[in-house]
């Protein structure tokens, strides 16, 4: 009878196997070509309506902003049934000018714009903690690693599932082999930090989730493949910055001035290697 039960009960669990076992699995990649017009779908038809928490750019520039991050190689989707259904935007940041412009106008964490609001400290159990000594971190372009990470969306139908995450750690490992080289070549980096902007609501405000503390570990982990006996603790600090927003149907790609923009955070993660000094 104990036998009976139990074979019913796999047989009416059947279908459900079966169903698990056919589900395609999320892939994650660096996009290229094949990927432009099912991430443009994605924007135009999904992340359009969170227009709030991610930057969409008018209707005209759309494909082409995709276009140019793949050809350098800045972009990666993840899919589900060969349709793009999460992206993320991140790479090292080299060029002086794109620098100055993220720095100074998108993150505002240097310049005439910039307003600190807090430094706290990442331990290495990732407990956060506020930094009770006036440290100065004195980094630059020229004596750092500058990662950029952001544009991230998934759709609503596949959150929860770890999408981001996965696209964050296939984003930073296809950077790893380089920054390894950079590191190993120049005797002058002496940080290596990761620029991002957060809404109000992604940095736990006003009912949401806080991202930061899932970017630190991402972060940290990362770290520990470039620098596995780097002991540092991982410095966050937060400026006042908006998000920019722009007319969808605006010939010209020009955000809107900060007042009809959506307030939030510009976030630099600083990690001194080893033989830093903090002044």
């Amino acid at each position: 009878m104990k036998k009976l039960t139990v074979l019913l009960s796999f047989l009416l669990l059947l279908p459900y196997i079966n169903a698990i076992a056919m589900e395609s699995p999320i892939i994650c990649y660096q996009a290229t070509k094949d990927h432009i017009s099912s991430i443009l779908n994605l924007i135009n038809n999904h992340a359009i309506n969170d227009n709030d928490k991610i930057v969409i750019l008018p209707e005209k520039f759309r494909q082409s902003a995709i276009e140019d991050s793949i050809s350098k190689k800045r972009l990666y989707c993840a899919t589900h049934n060969d349709i793009v259904v999460g992206f993320k935007k991140l790479y090292t940041v080299t060029d002086e000018n794109e620098f100055n412009d993220i720095a100074h106008n998108e993150i505002r964490c240097l310049g005439d714009k910039s307003r600190l609001i807090q430094t706290t400290v990442f331990s290495s159990d990732n407990t956060k903690s506020d930094l009770h000594i006036n440290a100065n971190f004195p980094w630059s372009l020229h004596n750092s690693i500058v990662i950029y990470t952001g544009g991230d969306f998934t759709q609503k139908a596949h959150r929860g599932q770890g999408i981001n995450s996965f696209l964050m750690n296939c984003a930073l490992t296809s950077i790893t082999d380089a920054i390894k080289n950079s590191i190993a070549t120049n005797n002058k980096i002496n940080y290596i930090l990761m620029l991002y902007g957060l809404t109000k609501s992604n940095a736990g405000e006003n009912s949401g989730i806080d991202r930061t503390p899932s970017i630190v570990r991402a972060f940290r982990k990362f770290i520990e493949q470039i620098c596995p006996k780097n002991t540092s603790n991982i410095i966050h600090k937060s400026y006042t910055a908006f998000m920019p927003t722009f007319d969808p149907n605006n010939n010209q790609c020009i955000p809107n001035h900060d007042e009809e923009s959506i307030p939030g955070y510009g976030n630099v993660l600083i990690v001194p290697l080893n033989n830093t000094i903090i002044q």
